[in-house]
């Protein structure tokens, strides 16, 4: 869900050169989209593997042009936008263990069960992201938390230049950049900023949080009854915080503290802290990589890939390197 009309942020086109280095993915949002618009047919016979190509994708686009990709993956939901469901993800790591072990696409039994529960194959998918990211030598992150969260957090500390994500909770989170697509045949993005948002609305990090909070989010679906963006950000700049707008409509305590349970969801970011020892190139490992392709593409083209990505490895980086040299 993200946040409820909060269309009012800055987008603009801008060059990738703006954020050429480290890219951080939010893979939950960004692949969820991306699969979203391919044709998905209901009772196929083979386990669902459209992730695979859009991995590949990225990475080949990526590296070729000096930016490495970091795939963050969600780790256990925030209890406020939904409740754990550890059977699931057991489930999910048990057909993923099978799958991985046999690498057959035909399973009938994975097939059934992921057709079934798109809970379950999100856990699925991104248990082979992560190993299929690991063989190709990019970053893939577990979060502690949410992805976004600790998406946002990466490019907070400057770890990355930008998160990857339609989900404007990056912003909430602390992000100052925040890429919503990412044309890398075209070397453009659509991007904004944290600064951007905060100029428009006059608002600071914390008031924008309320905000959100106020207008309806993943911590409190509802919002405050008949409360937009343009209410909301005069309500704040009247009044203060989250707490005070509350009170000027005569919410209850009970009902006050509600609110404010959903708005310290947000704080959450200001107390974690990322590492850089997860961002690094690795080099790929072919015989692995080849072997996990095989079962979506076929032994030729997953071959072809990998001879692919390991002349990409060895160029990357190499045009950059030479001109801070001369510089």
């Amino acid at each position: 869900m993200g946040v409820r009309n909060f269309r009012f942020v800055p987008w603009s086109w801008s060059s990738l050169d703006e954020i050429r280095g480290a890219v951080a993915i939010d893979v939950p949002n960004y692949m969820t989209r991306r699969i979203a618009v391919l044709r998905h047919k209901r009772g196929t016979e083979r386990v669902p593997l459209q992730h695979v190509r859009i991995l590949m994708g990225i990475v080949r686009s990526a590296l070729a042009r000096n930016i490495l990709p970091v795939f963050v993956l969600d780790g256990p939901p925030e209890r406020l936008k939904r409740k754990p469901n550890p059977s699931l993800v057991q489930l999910a790591h048990r057909l993923y263990s099978s799958f991985s072990s046999s690498l057959d696409p035909y399973d009938e039994e994975i097939v059934e069960v992921l057709s079934e529960s798109p809970a379950v194959r999100h856990y699925f998918i991104q248990s082979h992201i992560r190993d299929l990211a690991s063989a190709m030598g990019v970053p893939a992150v577990l979060a502690p938390s949410e992805a976004e969260l600790y998406a946002a957090v990466m490019c907070r500390d400057a770890l990355v230049k930008t998160v990857v994500t339609n989900d404007v909770d990056a912003f909430l989170f602390g992000s100052p950049h925040v890429t919503k697509q990412l044309v890398l045949t075209r070397s453009t993005i659509l991007r904004a900023t944290l600064d951007g948002v905060l100029h428009l609305t006059e608002l600071s990090l914390s008031q924008l949080r309320d905000l959100a909070v106020l207008l309806g989010c993943d911590f409190h679906k509802e919002g405050l009854h008949g409360v937009g963006p343009h209410r909301g950000i005069l309500l704040l700049r009247r009044h203060g915080d989250l707490e005070s707008v509350l009170r000027s409509q005569g919410l209850r305590s009970s009902e006050r503290e509600v609110f404010l349970n959903a708005r310290l969801a947000y704080d959450e970011a200001d107390h974690v802290q990322p590492t850089e020892s997860e961002l690094e190139l690795n080099a790929p490992l072919p015989n692995r990589l080849a072997e996990m392709l095989r079962p979506a593409l076929g032994q030729e083209a997953a071959a072809s890939f990998v001879r692919e990505l390991l002349l990409l490895w060895r160029r990357f980086g190499r045009r950059q390197t030479r001109l801070e040299e001369w510089l």
